[in-house]
């Protein structure tokens, strides 16, 4: 069966998943996650949490997915030693040296690829495998042939793919606009949604222009995923309500079972929140190819960004003061939450937003309730004056409260371990089995004990089970508990005082309790430092392709149609103090062919060119192709020495790299040489797949000759957008430091 997860960001809305339907959630904890604004869980939550789903039955993944600088990954230590005693299903990351720290010092727990490495071909999938994770969260940005295609050519690892929720315009991993202009980093769980806010473009058109919709899966993509062999889908929200929560596990609990569309649910999640939505790239987006036609229907929302509920009904005719004529195709409650959107000019759409009120039937007789398929009235705000005709939609229902659920009502989670119990003579020995792997091994343990020669028959086998099963430990419990004997007697004819046998349990515990409290604070042994390894790069700016201006990186096949008509290298690409530079595209969906010209340019260029690693997938190329330099380029995010030290690992061609560049970073102790990317470098603000000319402006495909240039504008800022084969890249024109962008 295919898993259903749900986001947490509270226990309350932990538990309602669970209730509605749901197989796991996936949560943050208060410190290291990319929903700061969550409520998010203390680490005693987390621990009831994981009782609390064992009794369900459900699986629980904890999200560690943001940019982690050394000081944050050795504070992280022991968060990840109290995780590896809750048995969680998994870890979600984003960080590279955090992988590498838990794929070697705590590889007990399941290592999952967030979203944010922007995985979204086979070589990614297959690159994180071989660092150890499990499970791949895969890019947004992918189709039902490409998801399938993947799963078809990488069979030993799970995937997981969003099927509902919030869409980030650009390639999550990828978004430099909240960093660059408000200075919160989306990868720091801080993102100010630049992409929800209003832009201008040349024309006078305005719009929210990088605003995605939100993606709404049905039945039958549901059904497409479980047949091509997706391990889990995942619902994106945990900044949502329980409400929220409880409504999309059972909608998608429901499409699951049935395998139908399934309206009465379907309405319960649209109220408890809906932007304008579409069926994303998973559905029937037919654009495999730059040169195929696209017929799909826009991914933008340009005019009204906020929650939109359902329809509800019509309103009708103004009927005197602040009185309305409505008709419903909604039944509509006493203090149900109501909308009205109204158009404005070059603001976008205006919400006006009351509460149900003044409810009358259509012979003016006072109700709670009108119901769908009857006229009736309602008293409205003053500014809903003009409002004829317009579309009444409901966004919140009066009784949509949830009861409270409180963490104490479930014990915090003890590791379950074996206990070997040896009675001997005059002494008792005790050997645990099936312990957290920092604990191995264990001294051994034997007391003296005073084995008296019973008068009566015992139950000495049922005494010893329960006593040592009945341990207070904090952290352990005797999940299961094996006696054996090596005495004369046989076990019902031996007595051992209860008080002697809890004595023994309470000093093997309080032990096993020391040697636990005091690995939470032990620091990991450090790998003796070496002579960092590589050279000084020269600052980014300088080794950005001259031939994909403003791009930073190598349009390849460009790039070999300019060698192959014979242009001059200096033309196409960055060359410095003899050194031929080409950073790879962070993206790229035709992996073959891009290879395919990769090779090429290599043919041309020898054995003078440094390439540059932008995302996970291109460790695959690198590892067959040992003989070739490289360099991590901007989008590896190089933020620590653990990251630096994975990437050594893997490959000792690389000769340097870029230290992360949202962050000041002190790369002194790093075992490769990084070399900062220079105030004047300034990344793309947005790469996306979502092709602006088709989606914004709402040109076609026809004739279209895949290479355009635009500007837009917001607040004295100007922005250079370039659409080059279906893909979207925002950059900044120029962005005054003084000014900082605020965000409503």
């Amino acid at each position: 069966m295919i898993e259903l997860t749900l986001p947490a960001g509270s226990y309350d809305a932990a538990i309602e998943a669970f209730n509605g339907g749901a197989d796991g959630v996936y949560l943050g904890l208060r410190e290291f996650s990319a929903r700061k604004s969550a409520k998010n869980f203390s680490l005693e939550e987390l621990s009831r949490l994981k009782t609390a789903a064992d009794e369900y039955h459900k699986t629980v993944y904890v999200a560690v997915n943001t940019i982690l600088q050394d000081r944050e990954l050795e504070s992280l230590v022991p968060t990840l030693r109290r995780l590896e005693l809750l048995n969680l299903d998994g870890i979600i990351v984003q960080d590279l040296g955090l992988a590498h720290l838990i794929s070697t010092r705590f590889p007990s727990i399941p290592l999952h690829a967030s979203t944010q490495l922007a995985v979204h071909s086979s070589d990614g999938v297959r690159a994180l495998a071989a660092l150890g994770f499990s499970r791949v969260v895969l890019s947004r940005e992918l189709t039902l042939t490409e998801i399938r295609t993947i799963r078809q050519e990488v069979l030993d690892i799970e995937l997981k793919v969003f099927i509902h929720g919030a869409m980030c315009y650009g390639f999550s991993g990828f978004c430099m606009a909240s960093s660059l202009l408000t200075e919160r980093s989306a990868n720091k769980g801080e993102c100010s949604q630049i992409c929800r806010t209003w832009f201008e473009d040349e024309s006078g058109r305005e719009g929210f222009f990088f605003s995605m919709k939100d993606l709404s899966s049905d039945a039958e993509t549901l059904r497409e995923l479980e047949m091509i062999g997706i391990d889990s889908l995942k619902v994106e929200g945990r900044m949502k309500s329980p409400i929220y929560v409880a409504a999309a596990a059972r909608h998608y609990r429901a499409l699951l079972a049935w395998k139908a569309s399934d309206t009465e649910t379907e309405k319960q999640l649209s109220t408890a929140f809906s932007r304008e939505s579409s069926a994303g790239w998973l559905g029937g987006y037919d654009k495999h190819r730059p040169q195929d036609i696209r017929h799909t229907p826009s991914l933008i929302t340009l005019t009204y960004t906020g929650h939109r509920g359902i329809p509800a009904g019509t309103i009708l005719s103004h009927e005197g003061r602040y009185r309305w004529k409505i008709f419903l195709r909604e039944d509509i409650h006493m203090r149900d939450g109501l909308l009205v959107l109204r158009e404005r000019t070059g603001q976008g759409d205006e919400a006006i937003a009351f509460a149900a009120k003044g409810l009358t039937d259509s012979r003016g007789t006072r109700v709670t309730t009108l119901k769908k398929g009857t006229t009736g009235y309602l008293i409205t705000p003053p500014e809903l004056v003009g409002a004829e005709h317009l579309e009444l939609r409901i966004i919140s229902r009066h009784d949509a409260t949830l009861p409270s659920h409180e963490p104490r009502s479930f014990p915090p989670y003890r590791y379950p371990i074996t206990l070997d119990i040896t009675v001997e003579r005059d002494r008792i020995r005790i050997v645990g089995r099936d312990l957290p792997p920092f604990l191995a091994p264990l001294p051994e343990f034997s007391r003296e004990i005073d084995v008296q020669e019973a008068q009566t028959a015992q139950k000495t086998d049922q005494r010893i089970r329960k006593t040592f099963s009945g341990s207070q430990s904090p952290c352990l419990t005797a999940g299961e508990v094996a006696v054996t004997y090596h005495t004369e007697l046989p076990a019902s004819s031996l007595f051992i005082p209860s008080s002697s046998l809890k004595a023994l349990r309470n000093q093997w515990f309080d032990m096993i309790d020391t040697m636990i409290e005091r690995s939470f604070t032990e620091q990991l042994q450090e790998d003796p430092r070496e002579t960092p390894k590589g050279r000084q790069l020269p600052p980014r700016h300088l080794i950005s392709p001259p031939g994909n201006a403003p791009l930073p990186f190598t349009d390849l096949s460009a790039t070999v149609r300019a060698l192959e008509r014979g242009d001059a290298i200096e033309e196409i690409l960055a060359v410095r103090e003899g050194s031929i530079y080409l950073p790879l595209p962070p993206v790229f969906f035709d992996e073959p062919s891009e290879k395919r010209a990769l090779e090429r340019i290599l043919e041309k260029a020898g054995n003078r060119i440094l390439v540059g690693i932008n995302n996970p997938a291109h460790l695959i190329w690198m590892a067959e192709h040992p003989e070739v330099s490289i360099f991590a380029d901007i989008y590896l995010y190089v933020a620590n020495t653990s990251t630096a030290q994975s990437l050594l690992q893997i490959s000792g061609a690389f000769v340097g790299g870029y230290s992360w560049i949202e962050r000041d970073t002190d790369t002194s102790e790093f075992p490769l040489v990084m070399s900062p990317a220079g105030d004047s470098f300034a990344p793309p603000l947005f790469l996306s797949r979502s092709c602006y000319r088709y989606d914004v402006l709402g040109l076609g495909c026809e004739g279209c000759k895949r290479r355009f240039t635009y500007h837009v504008t917001q607040r004295n800022r100007h922005y250079r957008v370039d659409v080059r084969d279906c893909m979207t890249t925002v950059t900044a024109e120029s962005t005054p430091q003084e000014e900082v962008l605020s965000v409503v």
